[in-house]
Formats: structure tokens, C-alpha cells, sequence
């Protein structure tokens, strides 16, 4: 790819193609002379190339003398910029200090490219998912192929994550744990308001972007690179994995104690003789504040207009109300089942549907202009 354009684009692209710009976000921590490599290969590539911005790499609070001078030798480079945190923060405090410092000092990139320090990623790989997303305007991930002589924790998380994410998203990626994505710089605020700060961080961004169904996420193949062993990957198989399945189990957790709460309140009213139909009603209104703050507030962590998510969630509501109703009144009659076992059937069959509407609806994450 060196002494060629990173970007092509039709001929009905080209009047604006070639405006868009991207850098280059490298996050490190303690690395080793592949970062250096890495970043020297990228400047080579990109040499002459008006869509190219330059490259920012994040010292995550580097210690070692080795360290620290793979870095004083980057700041020799140009078109390199390095920044630093005083202590390690984590993965993705670093990418969260990387995309601060972008979106306010480099107000015409359009495109953030990142990618980790430890070689993993192919520079020509970077440059071309970089061209990807300015040819099409959208964000996109690079995904590697998992085979023999990939780390077993490498290719067990991540057979976990793509099973997880797409039984909760309904959207399918082959290489969910991948760090060499691109980001457009218009969803950066959006993306620095995410709380986590460690390898859990990128997870929670491809949530962010499944959540905006009008821009979906590209998978761009690139080549698979692992040191023996990856000895210079610092995720923790345990611990990061808790902390990226912990947005899935603050839906389950909500949802569960919502529904507990539902439950427990038309079992004692139907009990106390009320029909069917008012108690439905009356057990969700008394389910519906907890419910409402836990999928706002803990689950999908939503900044949008409370009164349009409100009135979103009621209408929700209403709609399963009235299905559950139509059901268990059908069950009862038809098969003369229990309306308390014919409610926990109802509920569970309307579960996936109300998790996805409130993701790609009530909950979307509402597209902000580049500042």
C-alpha cells in the first residue's frame, strides 16, 4: 500500500471524499519496540496523504525505563503527538483521554482509527480501515480470523462476547474484542459519557453503535498477529471479562427485579379476586417507576429527553399489558391454566422484544452535529 492514496472514491464521491480527514488514536502501556514499529510504518504509509491528520498515542502511565523512551523517541517523529496520564488508568481511560484531546484540538478530522501498542495490528490494516470509513462515511471494526495458534483466552472471550452481543443486540460480529476500530468524531461526546474506563470501555462502545441503527458497523477483514504466548497483552481473562458482561447483567438484574416486583403484586391482587385485566394494570403501574429508573438510569445510562422516554416506556407498557392480557385470558380458558403461570409465560415470550425496541427507540442514542 506505501506510495499510494489511502482513500478512493467514485466519481460521484469525490467532490466530498476527499474533505474528510482521520487520525490515528494509539492507547500504551508499558510497551515495546513494536509501538515504535508500528508508528514509524503508519507515517511511512501516510506520507503525502491530504486525508491523513496525524498520529496521538496515550502513555496509560508507563513506568519503565524502556517504556519511556520508545516514547521520548516518538515525540522526535512528526506528526506524532504523545500525551500522558500520571498513573495507569486503564485501556480505556486512555482511549477516553485520546478522544477528549481530539474532538477539542482537531476540529477537522472527521475519522478516529485506533489501535493497540502491542503489534497486533498490521499498519497497512489501520490505513485500510481508515479508507473504509471515508469512503462510506460510516464507522467500521477490523476483524481478525480465529484459528490454531491464537491464545485459547483470546479465542474463548471473544466466541463468548459474539454470542452475548448478538443475542442482545441482534446484530453479528465476528470480532467483538478487536482494538482496531474506527469512530466518527461526531459520536465522541456520546462516547466519553460511558463511565467505564478499563478493557470493558470498547464493549460499551459497540453497544453505543448498535444502538445507532441508521450508521451500522462495518467489519473490515485484517491479518491476525499474535506473539507467542501474547506476552504483552495486558487484559485479565477474569476480571475484564466481569467487567464486559456487566452491561448484559444490569439488564437481566433490572429486568428481573422489575418483573419480581410485577409478579408478586398481580399474584396478591388476583388472590384478592381482582379480574385479570386490573390487575395486570394496577401490578405495572406499581413496577413502573422502579422499572423506568433502572433501564434509564442503570441499564442504558441515557442522557435523551426523559418526557419522550417516558412517554415511550408508558406506551410499551400499554402494549404489553395488553398482550399479556389477550394471553392469559386465551391460556386460562383454552387450557385452564393458573393466570399467575400464564403471566410468567407471557412475560418471558415479550422479553427480547421489549429489550430491543427500548435499544432502538426508546433509549437510541440521538446522533449529535460535529462541533
Amino acid at each position: 500500500m506505501s506510495g499510494s492514496k489511502v482513500v478512493r472514491c467514485s466519481a460521484i464521491e469525490s467532490e466530498t471524499c476527499f474533505e474528510k480527514r482521520f487520525s490515528v488514536l494509539v492507547p500504551a502501556y508499558e510497551p515495546n519496540e513494536a509501538l515504535q514499529t508500528l508508528i514509524e510504518e503508519l507515517l511511512a504509509l501516510a506520507a503525502g496523504n491530504p486525508a491523513f491528520a496525524g498520529i496521538l498515542v496515550v502513555n496509560d502511565g508507563s513506568v519503565e525505563p524502556d517504556a519511556l523512551q520508545i516514547f521520548d523517541n516518538l515525540r522526535t517523529l512528526g506528526g506524532v503527538r504523545v500525551i500522558e496520564h500520571a498513573v495507569n488508568a486503564g485501556k480505556g481511560a486512555a482511549l477516553k483521554t485520546g478522544f477528549s484531546y481530539l474532538y477539542e484540538n482537531q476540529t477537522d478530522v472527521d475519522f478516529i482509527v485506533t489501535a493497540d501498542a502491542d503489534g497486533q495490528h498490521a499498519p497497512v490494516d489501520v490505513m485500510r480501515l481508515a479508507e473504509r470509513a471515508i469512503a462510506t462515511g460510516n464507522p467500521n471494526i477490523g476483524c481478525r480470523h480465529f484459528s490454531q495458534g491464537v491464545p485459547w483466552r483470546s479465542r474463548f472471550g471473544n466466541w463468548m462476547t459474539a454470542r452475548v452481543f448478538r443475542l442482545t443486540t441482534g446484530q453479528s460480529l465476528r470480532d467483538t474484542q478487536s482494538g482496531l476500530r474506527t469512530y466518527r468524531r461526531v459520536d465522541l461526546p456520546q462516547l466519553l459519557d460511558i463511565q467505564a474506563t478499563r478493557y470493558d470501555y470498547e464493549f460499551h462502545c459497540l453497544f453505543h453503535q448498535a444502538k445507532r441503527i441508521e450508521v451500522p458497523l462495518q467489519q473490515v477483514p485484517i491479518e491476525t498477529i499474535y506473539e507467542p504466548g501474547n506476552p504483552t497483552s495486558h487484559f485479565n481473562p477474569l476480571l475484564d471479562s466481569l467487567r464486559i458482561y456487566a452491561v448484559l447483567l444490569r439488564y437481566v438484574s433490572v429486568s428481573a427485579l422489575s418483573a419480581l416486583l410485577d409478579f408478586l403484586l398481580f399474584s396478591l391482587l388476583t388472590t384478592l379476586d381482582m379480574s385479570i385485566g386490573p390487575a395486570l394494570v394496577a401490578a405495572r403501574i406499581g413496577s413502573m417507576p422502579l422499572y423506568f429508573y433502572g433501564m434509564r438510569n442503570v441499564v442504558f445510562r441515557s442522557k435523551g429527553r426523559q418526557l419522550y422516554q417516558v412517554a415511550g416506556t408508558l406506551l410499551l407498557m400499554a402494549v404489553h399489558v395488553a398482550f399479556l392480557w389477550m394471553f392469559i385470558s386465551y391460556l386460562k380458558v383454552a387450557f385452564g391454566v393458573h393466570p399467575v403461570l400464564a403471566m410468567v409465560l407471557g412475560a418471558s415470550t415479550f422479553y427480547v422484544g421489549t429489550f430491543m425496541v427500548q435499544k432502538y427507540v426508546i433509549y437510541r442514542a440521538p446522533s449529535k452535529p460535529a462541533g
